[in-house]
């Protein structure tokens, strides 16, 4: 995937992952998120330190 794929996909996922988040707290579930490498887990909580702690890698999938 290229550089500017990663950076669009990242600005799209970062504000919906923060919105369904809220969503979810505020209906009083906890909230996870499974993505497949430890690399777009890294690039998810680089570009939004919030989602640190709440982004689990799914490797069996």
């Amino acid at each position: 995937m290229g550089q500017s794929l990663r950076r669009i996909v990242l600005e799209d996922q970062v504000p919906e992952l923060l919105h369904e988040r809220a969503l979810a707290l505020a209906c009083g579930f906890d909230f996870k998120v499974g993505v497949r490498s430890a690399a777009h887990k890294a690039a998810l909580e680089f570009a939004e330190p919030r989602l640190t702690g709440i982004i689990v890698v799914m490797n069996w999938c």
